[in-house]
């Protein structure tokens, strides 16, 4: 430090413009401002160098002043010693990148190259850098990226500068590229800040001024365009004898991530209305199981509304089937994949209803399982079909059973002994005398002309050929003749639009419903007359059976 301390005195000495604030601040600037910083004589030699440059090389400050810069970065030699002849021949100031291959790898750095003048003369060459790796990185990255990722990676300089305790702008590093400095020396802090944030600001740097220890604001600001930009800023005191005379602001422009997080939160109010507008219940519980976000149509089937539940155990408000959810909670979040269940749930009300959920587990970025997401669907009505169509199932297997026995018993006893009887005769009439045959073949013909009335009516019972011929009105007419004169019932029938075909279906089911709720009357009601309504339209047919 004391070579720092001559050279800088030997600097700010020949500096006549500066006053003892200009010096303490680009005192602080040069040991605290977060960038390498170098002052060189015309020749290349180091004169002085800060601890995160010389950090950079590789080393201590001493072990670089008095060196010669082209010795220290032979690679970038040619180029740099071009560079700041120009420089020094032209005196003016320029602003460079360059990569640079350092002990800690390959770096790019963009560097504010300034001459330093002393009576009348180039006294030394300022050289203030600026890692600039990770933006040049990003700018490759942004190339080669899909347009959707280009939000996201962006990668801004610093702005640093300094101002006196009231927030007039004394400096500005040239690394600033989105404020110009130019525009912002001899100006106050205020007419770059957005007047909302005049008072935070303010606050900020007057707590800092009198306490002496840093701060940090974030604020809504100007850039060179005029346009609007937000601001993370750091604000660190410049003291002199123990008196704070200035500030340092170092500020990061956090414009994307306020519109993310912006846009997050639009998307998480978005959310959160769909998911409380959801006709169907939601549930998200944490690992153990409390509630952290329940809708209206979840807490109304629990019979109240949302914060009666949120902060209470998942397993306390379903505890009749709390062990089953436990278990299947755990293992989701044991494994990180969901799944379909469904389950009866007992409702406060007493109701029983039938939930089909699909539960997955919210992961974090490490894995690990943050809460769980439950979404249900109500599907009692859809049980309780699937149940009716089991029940018919059962019923039509029942009735084809029932059918089967019922020709089996036709066949068995009723043709079979008429086949019987019929074999017999035959056998009869072969051993008599012709003149003998004739009361032998007439008994055969009664035999043979009531089995063919039985293989006719067994047919029927089957299937009427008339209602692939004729269709649905003619059958039921012919069968409620048959079926009264079988079974003495009278039938009154009513109908309308029965006069056209249905599909095949529809007239083979109405035909079969109809004849098996006639059997069912003649088993059991015991009456003398049925009334019969069908009414069809285009879109459906009403069958209706009445006995009286």
């Amino acid at each position: 430090m004391v070579l720092w301390e001559i050279t800088c005195h030997s600097i700010f000495q020949s500096w006549s413009t500066f006053n003892m604030l200009s010096a303490e601040q680009y005192r602080a600037l040069f040991e605290n401002g977060g960038v390498p910083i170098t002052y060189l004589n015309p020749s290349g030699q180091i004169l002085a160098i800060n601890a995160i440059g010389a950090r950079n090389l590789g080393g201590m400050p001493d072990d670089f002043v008095g060196r010669s810069i082209y010795d220290v970065l032979p690679q970038n030699a040619l180029a740099l010693r071009e560079r700041f002849s120009q420089i020094v021949e032209e005196g003016k100031g320029s602003g460079f990148e360059d990569r640079v291959n350092l002990p800690i790898g390959e770096r790019w750095f963009w560097s504010n190259v300034q001459i330093v003048r002393g009576g009348g003369q180039v006294f030394a060459i300022q050289v203030t850098s600026q890692d600039i790796t990770e933006r040049r990185l990003a700018q490759k990255a942004l190339i080669e990226s899909e347009a959707r990722w280009r939000s996201l990676v962006q990668n801004a300089p610093n702005v640093i500068l300094t101002a006196d305790r009231y927030g007039k702008i004394i400096s500005v590093n040239r690394a600033a590229k989105v404020l110009a400095p130019e525009h912002l020396r001899g100006e106050t802090l205020w007419d770059f800040i957005h007047p909302e944030h005049h008072d935070t600001v303010r606050e900020v740097i007057e707590r800092v001024v009198l306490l002496g220890q840093p701060g940090r604001y974030q604020a809504r600001g100007y850039g060179a365009d005029g346009g609007e930009c937000w601001f993370d800023t750091n604000v660190g005191p410049i003291k002199h004898d123990d008196l704070v005379v200035g500030v340092m602001l170092v500020s990061t422009d956090i414009s994307d991530r306020i519109q993310a997080e912006e846009r997050l939160q639009q998307s998480e109010e978005r959310y959160r209305m769909i998911v409380e507008n959801a006709a169907t219940p939601i549930v998200y519980h944490d690992p153990d199981g409390n509630v952290l976000l329940i809708n209206t149509a979840g807490a109304k089937n629990l019979g109240g509304i949302p914060c009666d539940f949120v902060g209470t155990s998942i397993y306390q408000v379903l505890s009749e089937i709390a062990e089953v959810t436990r278990s299947r909670f755990s293992q989701i979040i044991a494994s990180g994949e969901g799944g379909e269940f469904e389950d009866c749930v007992r409702l406060p009300s007493g109701e029983e209803r039938w939930f089909s959920s699909n539960i997955q587990p919210v992961l974090g970025t490490d894995g690990r399982a943050l809460a769980v997401q439950v979404i249900s669907l109500d599907i009692t009505e859809r049980r309780k079909m699937q149940d009716a169509r089991r029940e018919l199932s059962r019923r039509l297997v029942e009735v084809q059973e029932a059918e089967r026995r019922h020709i089996a018993r036709e066949l068995h006893d009723q043709i079979g002994q008429a086949l019987t009887g019929i074999k017999l005769s035959l056998e009869k009439a072969a051993v008599q005398q012709a003149s003998d045959c004739q009361a032998t073949i007439d008994e055969s013909q009664v035999l043979i002309n009531d089995l063919i009335g039985r293989v006719r009516a067994l047919s029927l019972d089957l299937r009427p050929p008339m209602l692939d011929d004729l269709g649905l009105l003619p059958t039921l007419l012919s069968h409620f003749k048959r079926y009264t004169a079988q079974t003495g019932v009278e039938v009154l029938f009513q109908h309308r639009g029965l006069e056209k075909r249905f599909p095949p279906d529809i007239e083979t089911g109405a035909y079969r419903i109809m004849q098996e709720a006639l059997t069912n009357v003649a088993r059991h009601a015991k009456v003398q007359r049925v009334t019969v309504r069908i009414l069809a339209n285009e879109e459906r047919l009403d069958l209706q059976i009445k006995d009286s």
